[in-house]
């Protein structure tokens, strides 16, 4: 598959990069964010007419969009791109960010017309995380609680659905932030105040949580809904822009609750959207979201906004193994990423009335709801406790997968803490931190780790200490690239504990010391090592899983341009041959008949990619510009080829134009990708490829 590259569009003091435009037009939209924190709208809405003022005074023409202050100090703005190193500048602006796109993460429809029976899967996802459990004893039913979907709206019509919109229904609350029309082709939204579903997809995620039928129910029935529709008819597409507008408007109406069933191939957790992800978290919503559905393609292929440090991200389980489109952690700065995992092949949900009513669908996008139903259930049981103490109990209660073709623990890059089991999570009356260990990789690791259990029942309690490894794994090929069918080994790391038991009285904690140490793997490869540490409780005969996950290897000397075909270059005058060894000279008139095109794929992620263009026709090389710098960019997956088209001009870091190529000219374009753990200003963390020279006729 061939990718047209998105040029980046991005420039700030602390290099906030992402994806952007293809061909950059004269006025493009950026996000503006300040310096002030969020929350204060008034002090936050000052601070961006002063930025707007600012603008005019100084002759810049800007267009204000959207404006956040609830959860990010934000605008997004429409401006000429080539002001961006003086808008960059502004005194109040902290960065300025590109707009990204993200895709729905929704697997394949299994069956469109769910035949009579099938609601019969429906309560079999129940039983496998104990929901129907919950709801016989303890009669939950998500009765006062209220669930947010950021998806592509709902069918409201539908009878399980409630039937209506509005004051007194069970959708009550929502919003359409693009209209029906909206996507690749038609990137002008057109709001409006419902959030009705002309794709299916938000309407099933709904039914999973809280659709309440004569023959189906979800998790949460008696839950109040919030919609926000950010996606059109076709659900090919959507951007931070309309998620951030929708998080705002999810906190504001006192969501209890965010799904996102949706997410990008970027695996950093640090771009705006997942500020404003942690940022919902931190004013009392759970937000969960899904992992994603590229696990076919192997290693690092879970991505933003799940990776945001206080997402609940979800992978999907089917039986005792992991779904095999579930998409592999960790996050590529090594943070333990997915965190829990439900059942997400084949689910039965609700379904738009015109389509059939009911159907099953596969996907992550289908797991995270259900974990998003059981949080309801676990807040109207627990009471509003905060978000984060609602994930580590979920993490530790969790119960691994024992991959079912190998009798061994799935690893935790795949699985995460495992299946829920909300029935442990509810009654669970021990306090386990840290919830996850991140181990980096082995030049940067401290092995030694102190976990707290505090004992918050009302009789003394006496644990135990154990180790569950799971399986190492290495996604490589001898090639070096990665490959689609990761390979597991039963070599595992050595735990030791600084005491096997101990007693704690009610209210009380006690510390323990944990010794990781890697297993013996072969220097030269990578592997990633995982497993948990056990906690049982003996009284209660209760085991608490803490998941571990180091790297075996040097994580700095991942190589980010290896494939063995590309980079390359083609020209027009000479069609698809491509040209990849820099002692080769390819001649091309550098114009929009006749130019050149960069074609490259990235073996693994990199948070910045700088190309420039350098003149080597006389002594020494001289750099000239750039064609383009991107940050924050995923691995490329399933055959994709990145392309770019050069034909002549020459831009600043900034992307302006600076210069034009020349004829009788002779130039070179230079790939630098920075690899893991690099600094931006550190020559030798790059990866570096040297195209052929380019002379202009």
């Amino acid at each position: 598959m061939i990718v047209q590259w998105l040029v980046l569009l991005c420039l700030s003091k602390d290099l906030a990069f992402g994806a952007a435009i293809e061909d950059i037009p004269e006025r493009v939209t950026y996000l503006v964010e300040f310096k002030k924190p969020a929350g204060d709208s008034i002090a936050c809405r000052e601070q961006q007419n002063s930025f707007l003022s600012e603008m005019k005074e100084r002759g810049i023409w800007t267009k204000e969009r959207v404006s956040f202050s609830r959860l990010v100090n934000a605008m997004s703005v429409e401006f000429s791109s080539k002001y961006l190193d003086s808008i960059a500048n502004a005194p109040d602006v902290e960065k300025v960010w590109p707009v990204n796109t993200f895709t729905l993460n929704a697997g394949d429809i299994i069956q469109a017309i769910a035949q009579p029976g099938s609601s019969s899967l429906a309560r079999l996802a129940l039983s496998m995380t104990g929901i129907d459990k919950v709801r016989a004893k303890y009669g939950y039913t998500g009765s006062g609680i209220r669930i947010g979907v950021v998806d592509t709206g709902v069918d409201w019509s539908h009878p399980d659905l409630g039937g209506c919109f509005g004051e007194g229904c069970k959708i009550r609350y929502g919003f359409d932030f693009v209209g029906d029309e909206f996507g690749r082709r038609s990137p002008i939204p057109s709001p409006d105040g419902d959030p009705r579903d002309c794709h299916g997809h938000g309407t099933h995620v709904t039914g999973i949580i809280g659709a309440k039928g004569s023959d189906y129910s979800g998790i949460a029935p008696d839950a109040t809904f919030g919609v926000y529709k950010i996606f059109g008819c076709k659900a090919d597409t959507t951007n931070d822009e309309y998620i951030i507008q929708a998080l705002e408007m999810a906190v504001r109406d006192e969501m209890d609750v965010i799904n996102l069933s949706l997410g990008s191939p970027v695996p950093w957790g640090e771009t705006l959207a997942a500020k404003a992800v942690n940022r919902a978290v931190s004013r009392g919503a759970s937000v969960v979201v899904s992992f994603g559905n590229d696990g076919r393609a192997g290693l690092w292929t879970g991505g933003e906004p799940s990776v945001a440090s206080d997402a609940i991200a979800v992978v999907s389980l089917e039986g005792n193994k992991v779904s095999d489109f579930s998409s592999w952690g960790p996050d590529f700065e090594l943070n333990l990423k997915p965190d829990v995992g439900a059942p997400g092949r084949k689910i039965f949900s609700t379904w738009p009335v015109s389509k059939g009513e009911y159907a099953l669908l596969s996907g992550t996008s289908m797991a995270a709801p259900h974990i998003s139903g059981a949080v309801g259930l676990y807040i109207q049981g627990k009471g509003r406790r905060a978000p984060r103490q609602i994930l580590e109990r979920m993490l530790t209660t969790s119960d691994p997968i024992i991959d079912s073709s190998n009798g061994i623990l799935a690893p935790v890059a795949r699985q995460g803490g495992g299946m829920l089991n909300l029935p442990k999570a509810i009654e669970s009356e021990t306090l386990i931190r840290p919830v996850k260990i991140a181990l980096n990789d082995t030049l940067h690791t401290a092995s030694v780790r102190t976990i707290t259990v505090t004992n918050e029942g009302s009789a003394a309690q006496t644990y135990t200490f154990a180790h569950s490894p799971s399986a190492s794994v290495n996604g490589y090929l001898a090639s070096g690239l990665l490959t689609t069918t990761p390979r597991l080994s039963p070599v595992y790391a050595t735990v030791d504990f600084d005491k096997t038991s101990v007693t704690i009285e009610p209210g009380q904690s006690q510390r323990i010391t944990v010794g990781i140490r890697p297993p013996t793997l072969p220097r030269e490869q990578y592997w990633i090592y995982s497993g948990y540490i056990d906690i049982h409780q003996e009284q209660n005969d209760e085991i608490y899983h803490v998941p571990y996950l180091g790297i075996s290897g040097d994580h700095n000397s991942l190589p980010i341009l290896s494939d063995p075909k590309f980079p390359a270059i083609l020209t027009q005058r000479t069609g698809n041959k491509l040209y990849n060894d820099q002692s080769q000279t390819v001649v091309s008139s550098l114009n929009e008949n006749d130019a050149v095109v960069l074609l490259f794929r990235l073996t693994h992620p990199t948070q910045l990619i700088n190309i420039r263009i350098w003149r080597v026709d006389g002594l020494r090389p001289r750099l000239q510009g750039y064609l383009t710098r991107r940050g924050f960019v995923g691995r490329s997956i399933d055959g994709e080829v990145q392309t770019l088209r050069w034909s002549g001009r020459i831009d600043n870091a900034a992307g302006q134009i600076v210069d034009e190529a020349e004829s009788g000219a002779t130039y070179q374009l230079v790939i630098e990708a920075l690899k893991p753990f690099g600094s931006p200003r550190n020559s030798q963390d790059y990866d570096r490829w040297f195209s052929p020279r380019i002379f202009v006729d």
